[in-house]
């Protein structure tokens, strides 16, 4: 079993190019903002948007889940973002599920 902290380049990588692949400009990796850690910030400068992906591992059939404290914590963040941002920006937060074996990349909009 793979530890649970801690992504490999491969999974890092294979989220990376899925948020490009959609249309995002990747901003942070792996960042300590708005009393939150942000697995990846992303924006889409045509839709004047940010949007916080969370990035689990699948290890088997078993879905990961974010925690509530983790759920709050991310949420938090987001609003404070946009908070600072002003009201013609938009913040949401995703889930992203990676399954490296067959390159699959779940999306779970979550705020």
């Amino acid at each position: 079993m793979m530890p649970l902290k801690g992504f490999t380049n491969a999974e890092e990588d294979l989220a990376v190019r899925f948020v490009r692949l959609a249309g995002f400009t990747v901003l942070n990796r792996n960042t300590r903002r708005f009393g939150a850690e942000l697995d990846i910030l992303a924006t889409n400068y045509a839709r004047n948007e940010y949007v916080i992906f969370e990035v689990k591992r699948r290890h088997s059939e078993d879905y990961p889940a974010l925690s509530v404290q983790q759920r709050r914590r991310l949420e938090d963040a987001a609003l404070a973002m946009q908070a600072s941002a002003g009201k013609f920006l938009s913040v949401s937060l995703c889930l992203l599920v990676v399954d490296c074996e067959s390159e699959a990349v779940i999306v779970t909009p979550i705020f």
